[in-house]
C-alpha cells in the first residue's frame, strides 16, 4: 500500500534532470539528504556533517520515506544518509524502495541502529553500512565522502 503510495507520488514529482550522484567539481560540497525520522538524531547529524566548519557538506533533513521521495525528486543531491527505521517502512524495504524510487545510480549510506545480518545482507548494494553507535563522525564523514566520489 505504501509503496504503491509512493510510486504515484514519485511519479507525480517526476525526476531530476541533473544526473543524480554527479557532483559539478570536486571542490564543490556533497549535498547529503539525511533521511531520520528522530529530529535529535537528524541534529546532531547535522552538527557532525558541518563541525569542522568546512563547508565540505550541506545535509538537507526528510523526517521520513515521502518527503525523503519528494526531495529526491528535484536536482541537487549527491548522497543520501538513510536510517532504515522510519514510519512509513522499516528494514532492507526502506533501502530499497529509495534506490527504486530514486535512482538506482544515487549513492545510499546507511546510518540505523538495526545490526541484524538479514538487513545488512538485504541491503548488500548500499555504498556503506553504518550502525549509529559504533560509528565516530569523522568515520560518518569519511563514508559519504567516499560514496559520493565514488558515482
Amino acid at each position: 500500500m505504501i509503496e504503491s503510495s509512493l510510486e504515484t507520488l514519485t511519479s507525480s514529482v517526476g525526476m531530476p534532470e541533473q544526473p543524480r550522484g554527479m557532483r559539478i567539481s570536486g571542490n564543490s560540497p556533497i549535498r547529503v539528504l539525511v533521511v531520520e525520522d528522530d529530529a535529535e538524531t537528524a541534529d546532531l547529524l547535522h552538527c557532525h556533517l558541518t563541525e569542522e566548519g568546512d563547508e565540505l557538506f550541506l545535509p538537507e533533513w526528510a523526517s521520513g520515506l515521502v518527503e525523503a521521495v519528494i526531495r529526491l525528486g528535484q536536482p541537487g543531491i549527491d548522497v543520501v544518509l538513510l536510517d532504515l527505521g522510519l514510519p512509513e517502512s522499516n528494514g532492507y524495504r526502506t533501502y530499497r524502495t529509495i534506490k527504486s524510487l530514486a535512482g538506482w545510480a544515487l549513492p545510499v549510506v546507511i546510518f540505523t541502529a538495526d545490526d541484524r545480518s538479514v538487513s545488512r545482507d538485504r541491503t548488500a548494494g548500499a555504498d556503506d553500512y553504518l550502525l549509529k553507535h559504533e560509528n565516530s563522525p569523522a568515520q560518518l564523514r569519511q563514508a559519504l565522502r567516499k560514496a559520493a566520489a565514488g558515482h
